[in-house]
């Protein structure tokens, strides 16, 4: 048997010439679950080499990891911890608010306007407050946020590639390290939008901010599904983001059901 990583002939349990394990499970819920305290309590090598990997063959790369070619990353929830954590200091030393923070910023305010010019119904009015400050702690910790939300990124992507031969949890592991190439992108760019004092150059960085990760997301799908054509890749991918869409206003929905509820059973 060769090693999955360099093909190097196996001898014991790990290669001898690049270190990898001679035997690596396929990616499922209990591989998942061993790795989260991991990503915890470790810091691996392969860094700066899983981002550039991103970057440059990405799908391709995530493919190659998923089939067992692993020990040269970054492991995919500590890779998205890390920059997580970075985005957020970065903000906070920069003084400026995230991204998709300044968005969640102006839907907050749109609300509040809807408050202030009497247009919301009674219950809207009752629940808005909760609702804003939920939205508050959402924007103050985007990047935490939507790691949270990835399981649900992963159910639409599995749901919309059925028949591709992936598990739910390969699904998570794709999600993690495209949601780990947004950050970087964020990580590059949010510094432009401190220094940029013209407000139309500064709607331009947030559109674009919008627009960049998917267009990166695009390719590596194409790239992880090789086999497949790119225009087909392409529509179901945008068919997991409307089912993102629908799941997403679904959840929110729900939450402004239980603060709703929460409101009148507490008065």
């Amino acid at each position: 048997m060769n090693c999955k990583n360099c093909g190097t002939t196996l001898e014991g349990d790990f290669c001898s010439n690049c270190g990898q394990k001679s035997h690596t499970d396929r990616i499922n819920g209990t591989y998942v679950l061993q790795e989260i305290p991991n990503s915890v309590l470790q810091v691996d090598r392969g860094f700066l080499y899983t981002i550039k990997q991103l970057f440059t063959r990405p799908g391709h790369t995530i493919r190659e990891y998923i089939e067992g070619k692993r020990v040269n990353h970054f492991k995919p929830i500590s890779f998205v911890l890390l920059l997580a954590t970075i985005y957020v200091f970065s903000s906070l030393l920069l003084d400026k608010n995230t991204v998709m923070g300044e968005a969640i910023s102006g839907f907050i305010q749109a609300l509040k306007d809807v408050l202030k010019n009497g247009n919301a119904s009674h219950i809207e009015r009752e629940a808005s407050p909760a609702i804003i400050s939920f939205l508050e702690i959402v924007k103050d910790n985007y990047a935490y946020a939507t790691i949270i939300l990835l399981p649900f990124t992963a159910l639409t992507t599995y749901i919309s590639f059925l028949g591709k031969g992936y598990n739910y949890f390969e699904h998570l592991i794709v999600n993690l390290f495209v949601e780990g190439q947004k950050l970087i992108i964020y990580l590059i760019c949010t510094p432009l939008l401190l220094i940029n004092s013209n407000e139309d150059m500064a709607y331009f960085l947030e559109g674009a901010l919008f627009i960049i990760p998917l267009i990166f997301a695009g390719w590596t799908f194409v790239q992880f599904f090789k086999e497949s054509k790119t225009i087909t890749t392409i529509l179901r991918l945008v068919l997991s983001y409307m089912l993102y869409y629908i799941l997403f206003n679904l959840i929110m929905v729900s939450g402004a059901v239980v603060i709703t509820g929460y409101y009148y059973i507490s008065k």
